[in-house]
């Protein structure tokens, strides 16, 4: 439940409410501008914090609202909102009834309720709108509605990516951190495996000691590591072996011209100091005599007495953790122990039992066998309870004596009745009796494999309807088609794809859109069968996988999902109907390889699509053999075209017309490529386009279209139309090349157009996928004079983010927003928001697609400059463009 102890008018600080600087300013930026666009004021309150977010106004205004709206009122609407979400609009009624109060609940991906975003409006057309302070601004009821529709659509959409975006840090963060983990854990326990071998070693104490000291060194990163011996007279001390990182920094021989008073260290105790830690007068005067900033001091026993000691130092600041203490008394142990065998020479009792105490505080499962794996000699504590099954023990002992030896080890051994997971190592060395055996090294890794396999089952998961995604289909896919090879039989791979999915999502919303995405997911698991596997793999398109074993129910199957398909779906207590199209490939008759299969299975998908929908339709050899065929032709032809100085592709020209002054006017065009191909006679664009971007083809297409609509536009102006305007669109490839700007000032220089006459069109989804080097092409285009339009305006999703860091001149609104103008209020919302949003950073508004008078009414009242579309005209050759708009 949110509830406000203090005016709601204060701003808790950013660092309460655990914001970043980003995210706080453009939280604001909305809020204000949501709050401009629809002429009310609105505040947000995180739970457990306060307000952090709010529109006022002036002071005045803020004044005016605290003594209209009261604390309380605000903690009657937060406590309708319950948590986790159910309700995430709720209007509250209040007096005076000139006033309007909304709250918007601010959910995270899990439906937990973290905030509210309350609105205020102060509606004119009430009976007791004459009370209203004349500083408030004011709306009109149906006006306020409509921004609160819109206002929780965008909001709601604005938290969703930033929680997206916050859980997808907080799993890289942990996934990193438990990465940095396991990597050093290994890497000491490979170190701790090297040091143990030398327990058996031939070699001198004092090469030993070296060896130990090296690697314990190079492992923890520290500077030097010193073995002192008490002299006889128990006067002095000798360095008996040393290691540093750097020759020149070696304190051995320096500590040893000491005289052992002055050493506070040597008196049989473990000393442990790190950079920060309060120091006794005797001890700090060492350390900074000797240069030293951190030190561990451990004492080896000689007949039961003190008699050397082991100095790990650091010259740097250091701060010793629990895990590096752990590690340095095991190195002690071991040096011990090399010691003790150094001085009972062939006690093998003395040997053993020191040996037993180093490994049963080792830090993991040891077990020793001897070199052929027939007998056990030893294992400790750590292994005699490593696992819970009698079962899983004896199965665990076999592993290890059956072990090949030339193998190095036994990476993510499982015990499936304990469900735990191991790492074994294995190394051969001397026991203390001489004979050579196998030391098996055991370590229980079962956290970090649970938590890897948790990883991998989310990256296989589709989050909004909870199927198996792309990835997993396709992994699931090589393993059926594996299987249908060594069987002999056949597997079949269905593709699903709903029919007009995109008119749902334009006419109805996204939050319609998703909700029907999963309750066709929900019908599709139950009619599939436990045997069949369903999987999202795009925006509206499902794919099922027929193992071998279901394949003889491949038609019963694609009739229960047309079944499925023909009744109506059930959303938000609405009926609404879709249809499907199917197409699908049998493996491995139609292919071996599962980028081939999903390819034809998505081409016999097109084919059910072209001929009409709402089918099923299997994959066809000869006809995709047709179409290689026609590829193939089209590819040389354009080619062909391209190489002839592009003379086969005509520039068409379609009018832009300025509302702006009363009588509809024309003030320039967009040009459009058009191809009458010597072998295949007149394309459509969309036919040739595509491949001509595949190809590359697109750059020199463009440069002559670029060119050519340069060339027109400067004849317009010089002929009775200065003010006409050229726009040119630019595709993906285009501004992809180095040369881009260069190419555009090489069109204005040759042509001699006024580049204020020359608009550039470029995609909004370019704009969005890389906004940093879109911004400095643009601004390349802009400081040559040229004029930047967005085209296809509204059909990404981040476009209110980035529009105002954008140098543009243009917005074009996409047609899809504009069929149902002046029919459809989101449209008409859409229209307006981005009308008022244009003008407030001075940019001008086109809108596409107009083809019916009423459209054109609908926009005379939305602060449109210019309409483009059928109802004025369709795209004309310039011969035809020219007669109509130039000499007419």
């Amino acid at each position: 439940m949110i509830h406000l102890e203090d005016d709601y008018t204060k701003i808790i600080p950013r660092s309460e409410a655990g914001i970043s600087l980003t995210a706080f300013h453009q939280i604001n930026d909305l809020q204000t501008n949501l709050c401009k666009m629809g002429n009310v004021y609105s505040f947000s309150i995180m739970k457990d914090a306060g307000v952090f977010a709010s529109y006022f106004g002036s002071e005045e205004e803020k004044e005016a609202i605290s003594k209209i709206v009261s604390l309380e009122s605000v903690n009657d609407l937060c406590m309708k909102f319950s948590d986790p979400c159910i309700e995430t609009v709720i209007s509250h009624d209040i007096k005076p009834d000139y006033l309007r109060m909304t709250g918007f609940a601010i959910c995270d991906n899990d439906k937990n309720l973290f905030g509210l975003c309350i609105m205020l409006g102060f509606v004119e057309d009430e009976t007791d709108s004459e009370q209203i302070p004349d500083c408030l601004i004011t709306t009109r009821r149906s006006a306020y509605d409509k921004t609160v529709v819109f206002s929780e659509y965008m909001l709601k959409h604005f938290y969703h990516e930033k929680f997206y975006a916050m859980g997808l840090e907080m799993h890289l963060s942990h996934a990193e951190s438990v990465g940095k983990d396991l990597e050093k854990q290994l890497s000491k326990n490979e170190v701790l495996t090297s040091i143990l071998k030398m327990l058996e070693s031939e070699s001198t104490f004092e090469d030993i000691a070296y060896n130990v000291f090296n690697k314990a060194g190079e492992y923890l990163g520290i500077d030097d590591c010193v073995l002192l011996r008490a002299n006889v007279d128990e006067t002095s001390v000798e360095c008996i072996a040393e290691w540093a990182s750097i020759s020149d920094m070696a304190l051995g021989k320096a500590i040893a011209e000491a005289e052992i008073e002055k050493l506070p260290f040597f008196n049989g105790k473990t000393y442990t100091i790190s950079t920060d830690s309060i120091m006794p007068d005797n001890f700090s005067e060492f350390f900074v005599s000797q240069g030293i900033s951190a030190g561990v001091f451990l004492p080896l026993e000689v007949n039961d007495r003190p008699g050397l000691y082991v100095a790990f130092l650091s010259l740097t600041p250091k701060k010793w953790t629990v895990d590096e203490l752990k590690f340095l008394q095991d190195v002690k142990r071991v040096l011990q122990t090399v010691l003790l065998k150094r001085i009972t020479k062939n006690s093998l009792a003395s040997s053993y039992t020191a040996l037993e105490a180093i490994l049963e505080n080792a830090g993991c499962a040891i077990c020793v066998n001897d070199i052929h794996g027939t007998k056990t000699l030893y294992c400790n504590d750590r292994y005699r309870n490593l696992l819970d099954s009698e079962e899983d023990t004896k199965e665990i002992q076999e592993a290890i004596d059956n072990a090949d030896l030339q193998v190095e080890n036994l990476r993510g051994y499982y015990a499936e009745n304990s469900d735990k997971w191991f790492d074994i190592t294995f190394a051969i060395t001397h026991w203390v009796d001489g004979r050579e055996v196998r030391l098996a090294t055991i370590y229980d890794v079962t956290d970090s494999k649970k938590y890897q396999q948790e990883i991998e089952r989310r990256a296989n998961i589709d989050y909004l309807t909870g199927l198996y995604n792309r990835k997993k289909c396709e992994e699931d896919l090589q393993h059926e088609i594996r299987k249908a090879k060594v069987t002999s039989a056949l597997g079949a791979l269905i593709y699903i794809d709903l029919d007009d999915f995109k008119n749902i999502n334009d006419a109805l919303g996204h939050r319609v859109g998703d909700h029907l995405l999963v309750e066709v997911a929900k019908g599709l698991e139950r009619v599939i069968g436990a045997d069949n596997k369903v999987y999202r793999v795009g925006g509206d398109e499902f794919a099922v996988l027929v193992p071998t074993t279901q394949y003889h129910n491949l038609e019963k199957i694609c009739n229960k999902i047309v079944k499925l398909f023909s009744k109506s779906w059930e959303i938000s207590e609405k009926e609404y109907y879709c249809t499907t199209s199917m197409g699908y490939v049998s493996f491995p008759k139609n292919g071996t390889d599962v980028q081939t299969l999903i390819q034809r299975a998505d081409i016999a998908l097109s084919y059910a699509k072209e001929h009409g929908k709402n089918r099923v339709e299997a994959f066809d050899e000869k006809e995709e053999e047709n179409n290689t065929v026609r590829r193939l032709d089209l590819e040389k032809a354009l080619r062909d075209a391209v190489a002839d100085d592009c003379k086969e592709f005509e520039v068409y020209y379609q009018p832009v017309v300025n509302i702006t002054e009363g009588t509809p006017k024309c003030c320039g065009a967009e040009a459009l490529i058009r191809w009458h191909s010597k072998s295949f006679g007149f394309m459509n664009p969309a036919e040739f386009i595509p491949l001509a971007e595949y190809l590359g083809l697109i750059v020199p297409i463009g440069e002559h279209v670029l060119i050519e609509a340069c060339k027109r536009c400067k004849y317009w102006n010089d002929f009775g139309h200065p003010e006409y305007k050229v726009n040119v669109n630019l595709s993906v490839v285009q501004l992809m090349q180095k040369d881009i700007v260069d190419t555009v000032a090489h069109a204005i220089e040759v042509t001699g157009i006024n580049p204020a006459n020359l608009t550039l069109e470029v995609t909004e989804g370019l704009a969005v996928n890389d906004m940093d080097a879109m911004k400095k092409v643009l601004n390349g285009l802009k400081n040559l004079g040229a004029r930047v339009a967005l085209d296809d305006f509204g059909t990404g999703y981040s476009s209110l983010n980035h529009i105002r860091s954008m140098p543009l001149d243009v917005i074009k609104i996409d047609k899809c927003f504009i069929d149902g103008v002046g029919d459809n209020a989101f449209s008409d919302a859409f229209v307006k928001t981005v009308s008022k949003l244009a003008d407030a950073i001075d940019v001008n508004v086109c809108v596409e697609g107009v083809e019916e008078e009423r459209q054109k009414i609908a926009l005379d009242d939305m602060n449109i400059q210019m309409i483009q579309g059928f109802l004025y005209d369709r795209p004309l050759p310039q011969s035809e463009f020219e007669e109509k708009y130039i000499d007419g």
